[in-house]
């Protein structure tokens, strides 16, 4: 029934927007006035009124969100006042404190005729497990016209499966104009299969101004690739305070390439507590090297429970060199179910120990939940164990939920046992990986394809991967095509390659530049790992 609650504070605010649009009018025709304008008399005298009925409805109509810190409340309820009854009662029900005296004032209020009281009552007796108290207030208050118990009932009974009543109630609220009871027709539309009425109800509960509503209605537009039509929407829920439409709205621009504003509603939604919003506005800072402010906001949502905040903490404080408090955080992550919080704590568990027991348990964890990486990562781990069987497996499954890598190893196992593995090689290429682009060249290459083998070295090259770069400048220089290979070769130097830096070197030495020969060579030498220094070695015997 959260949905309710949120309906009711906001019904009870209409005095302060009367008054605050009211004010807004009255005062922008008085900046036109000022400036000679003129007509348009009749808008200024509507906005005064406005500004007037506000102000009466928060004078008359007693301001119930104040009165539930109102000392008085008590003991005017004590002293028979209906209207304290109801405010004393729900405010006990909504700080989850004192059931029993919520319900009794509650019922005090509902028996006094009370129709609201008898909606919350109804509220009150369904989290307690009493379905028949809760649908005989919630229908005694909707019998008698109010439209907030009508909501209630309705719920009530879509809950015990009564669609047909439940659709009955739910219209006749929102026929008076109950923007919540819109809402819930059009999810039951939208659950019986009829998304056009869905969108006919969804789109009249934006129109009434429900934030929910607005949303669905949105992300519709967005599926059709309406995306002017979808903003436009969620800037008026913005426009309106909603955090969910801010948040949605910020996407949207972010996804136009808009992302100053996308910016700042991103962090208005953050400021209102939407916690998607604090991590997409963590990503963006995070992208524009504001790494204190991404970690701020990551935190903010972490500390509020959102889990993808978890991980994207964890992803930060790790970057960062903290890989204790890296680890509390993907481990509160992987235990409220977060897989990639899973993933990345069964890293950090076999960061020393790679076949590590503990590292496994939560690979395996992630891995049930679909989770791609995880199963290369158990393959991986089985590999390192010996077991190249089991290993196979989870990379095969690794590669039936579209892992790349997952897709090349298990080429390499095939291409070890001397079957036939270029299928698997092109399905990891097709996927980006550059060790099947490069392994597939050299496949093209031997069998004379020299255009199709030189578009996948290339393409492993744009990667920017060292070994890539050299790669493409063995191949050009295999066919003659010296001064570029030495380019690439360059550029595969200054990523760290020191076979690069070899052939540098060998180039050099063939122009006579023996300065710069030596140059390459000694930063190769100190730049090679073993297995690349016996290379080098065989490079130079040659």
């Amino acid at each position: 029934m959260d949905r309710v609650d949120h309906y009711v504070t906001v019904r009870r605010r209409w005095p302060i927007w009367a008054l605050a649009a009211g004010l807004a009018v009255v005062v922008g025709y008085l900046v036109h006035d000022l400036r000679g304008g003129v007509g348009a008399r009749w808008l200024g005298a509507l906005g005064g009124l406005a500004a007037v009925v506000g102000l009466v409805g928060m004078l008359v109509r007693p301001d119930r969100e104040r009165s539930m810190v109102d000392s008085r409340v008590p003991s005017l309820a004590e002293d028979g006042d209906v209207e304290a009854m109801f405010t004393l009662g729900r405010t006990l029900r909504r700080q989850g404190e004192a059931s029993d005296a919520a319900a009794r004032w509650l019922r005090k209020a509902a028996d006094a005729g009370h129709t609201e009281a008898m909606a919350e009552l109804g509220v009150l007796l369904e989290g307690r497990g009493d379905r028949d108290g809760a649908l005989l207030w919630s229908r005694q208050g909707a019998d008698a016209g109010d439209t907030y118990a009508m909501v209630v009932l309705g719920q009530l009974l879509q809950a015990s499966g009564d669609i047909a009543e439940a659709t009955r109630w739910f219209r006749q609220a929102a026929d008076a104009g109950e923007s919540i009871a819109m809402y819930y027709l059009g999810v039951l539309g939208e659950e019986q299969g009829d998304l056009a009425e869905a969108e006919r109800w969804h789109r009249r509960g934006a129109e009434a101004g429900d934030e929910d509503s607005i949303v669905w209605l949105g992300s519709a537009l967005e599926q059709r690739g309406e995306l002017a039509e979808a903003e436009r929407w969620y800037r008026r829920g913005a426009l309106d305070g909603h955090a969910g439409p801010m948040c949605r709205l910020g996407r949207v621009l972010a996804d136009r390439g808009r992302d100053d504003e996308a910016l700042r509603w991103f962090r208005r939604s953050a400021e209102a507590g939407d916690t998607d919003a604090m991590g997409r506005l963590g990503h963006l800072l995070d992208e524009r090297g504001d790494v204190v402010g991404a970690e701020r906001w990551f935190r903010t949502a972490a500390e509020a429970g959102d889990v993808v905040g978890m991980f994207h903490l964890g992803v930060v404080v790790e970057r960062r060199g903290d890989l204790v408090e890296a680890m509390r955080w993907y481990r509160r992550g992987a235990e409220e179910g977060d897989p990639d919080a899973m993933f990345n704590l069964g890293v950090l568990l076999g960061r020393d120990e790679p076949t590590s027991a503990d590292a496994e348990q939560w690979y395996r964890r992630a891995a049930r939940t679909g989770h791609a990486e995880s199963m290369f990562n158990i393959g991986a781990t089985m590999e390192l164990r010996g077991n190249l069987a089991a290993a196979e497996a989870w990379y095969r499954r690794s590669a039936k939920a579209g892992d790349a890598d997952a897709m090349h190893e298990v080429g390499v196992i095939l291409e070890g046992r001397g079957e036939p593995a270029e299928t698997w090689y092109q399905r990891a290429a097709d996927g980006g990986n550059i060790w099947a682009m490069v392994k597939l060249g050299t496949a093209l290459d031997e069998r004379g394809d020299q255009v199709e083998a030189e578009r996948l070295f290339r393409r492993a090259a744009e990667s920017g991967d060292a070994t890539a770069l050299f790669n493409l400048g063995v191949f050009l220089q295999r066919h003659g095509r010296e001064t570029e290979a030495e380019q690439w070769y360059r550029r595969g130097a200054e990523a760290g390659d020191p076979l690069a830096m070899n052939e540098l070197g060998i180039l050099a030495d063939r122009r006579g530049d023996r300065r710069a020969a030596n140059r390459w060579r000694r930063r190769a030498g100190r730049a090679a790992t073993a297995d690349q220094l016996f290379e080098l070695g065989d490079d130079r015997d040659a």
